[in-house]
């Protein structure tokens, strides 16, 4: 019984800890990451903006439409349980696009797409994040996983539904 009432302890102290720790860091986060993707300019700008089609290449996402906002194209994401809001902000084909998105009582913030030709068949992508974390375990979460996690995940599963990986760029 001692040795279930230890555990439990150390449990909630680490628990405690982390959410402290992620108390303490600050609630604004930009982070950026860029790499060269397999793939046209045009090919890759057309896989970021088809939202409905997302789906086949970032994994675990689901996307629903949602009404426009002030005439901005908006849809729901949804990665594991946490429903995300995505919002058009600026879209310039095929060199730009900036996407709001919220997740109430989580964080809220943009996603910056900026895409230039390196090649017939590569394109530098760097995709910004510049977002509020509101939740602390949130910020612990980041704090573990490095700040640009996001970024690279997206950019990695993008690279690879053309068949290839990403080659970051420094």
């Amino acid at each position: 019984m001692r040795r279930l009432l230890a555990i439990v302890l150390v449990v909630i102290v680490l628990i405690v800890a982390a959410w402290g720790i992620g108390y303490m860091q600050p609630l604004d986060h930009t982070a950026s990451y860029t790499a060269i993707v397999p793939a046209s300019q045009s090919a890759v700008w057309e896989r970021i903006a088809d939202v409905q089609d997302q789906p086949t290449w970032r994994k675990g996402l689901s996307v629903s439409p949602a009404r426009s906002v002030n005439g901005r194209p908006c849809w729901q994401e949804t990665a594991g349980k946490l429903p995300i809001m995505m919002c058009v902000e600026v879209s310039t084909a095929p060199r730009l696009r900036e996407v709001g998105l919220s997740s109430p009582g989580n964080f809220r913030g943009t996603w910056i797409y900026q895409l230039d030709a390196v090649s017939p068949t590569q394109t530098r992508l760097q995709m910004t994040e510049t977002v509020i974390i509101q939740h602390p375990s949130w910020r612990f979460f980041m704090l573990l996983v490095g700040p640009n996690y996001l970024s690279r995940q997206v950019v990695k599963q993008l690279s690879e539904s053309f068949g290839g990986e990403p080659r970051p760029v420094k």
